[in-house]
């Protein structure tokens, strides 16, 4: 099909495998631009044909995969546990706002993502983009440009931007919204059980359709003694 059908809700785009066609990314920019609501979720490569979709919505990726010395997870106990990262900086946009309230307990999570960046601004199209970054990391990341998982000389520990949240403005001045995660594997099954991950997608999806109101909360996991007495 070259059009989103209409009375779609959200559009979800989640880690894909195989090359968009130009028609089907302007398919998408068409949608967003008649007030539609997409989520995307990339990895660092440019073989999946997102790269102008990117564009239109005003942001880049940035080359390399994210990679850090001192936030990331243990996995395999080798260097390759670096791109396994972190981060609990939330700013206080709707697509986080269950995530910042327990910011002190919890932290979400990519493995191989990738930094994103505002478009130069030549290269944005009519939709006229606002951009916001709900989640950062923290100032040790780096990007790793040649897949060694060490941080040479050429790449410098530095904030990278890891979630980016859409407003356009389009036909007639409806309001269009997007949510980039640089992450294609940020709800996989070995993710998505992780709060910090499962929080911001459900908030996310609750400021794309515009029902603020849904939150993440989480009923708590502690466990509740039983106590016997001779009664």
């Amino acid at each position: 099909a070259n059009t989103v059908p209409d009375g779609s809700g959200v559009v979800l785009v989640m880690g894909p495998r195989d090359k968009f066609l130009p028609e089907e990314v302007q398919a998408l920019l068409d949608y967003v631009r008649k007030g539609g609501r997409l989520l995307v979720m990339v990895d660092p490569t440019t073989e999946d044909g997102l790269d102008p979709l990117l564009t239109g919505l005003g942001l880049a990726r940035q080359p390399g995969t994210l990679a850090s010395n001192k936030s990331h997870m243990r996995r395999k106990y080798d260097n390759s546990d670096k791109v396994f990262v972190f981060s609990n900086k939330y700013s206080v946009h709707p697509s986080v706002t269950t995530a910042n309230k327990y910011s002190t307990e919890i932290a979400t999570i990519f493995v191989a993502g990738v930094g994103l960046a505002k478009a130069s601004p030549g290269q944005v199209s009519a939709l006229k983009p606002t951009v916001q970054f709900p989640l950062r990391s923290t100032a040790d990341f780096f990007r790793d440009l040649n897949g060694n998982f060490e941080r040479d000389q050429a790449e410098p520990e530095e904030t990278a931007n890891l979630i980016a949240a859409v407003t356009t403005t389009g036909e007639k001045g409806v309001e269009g919204r997007a949510i980039v995660i640089g992450d294609g594997d940020f709800m996989t099954d070995k993710l998505a059980g992780n709060n910090g991950n499962l929080m911001v997608f459900v908030d996310s999806l609750a400021w794309l359709i515009g029902n603020e109101e849904l939150n993440a909360e989480v009923s708590s996991e502690e466990d509740i003694p039983i106590e016997h007495s001779r009664d």
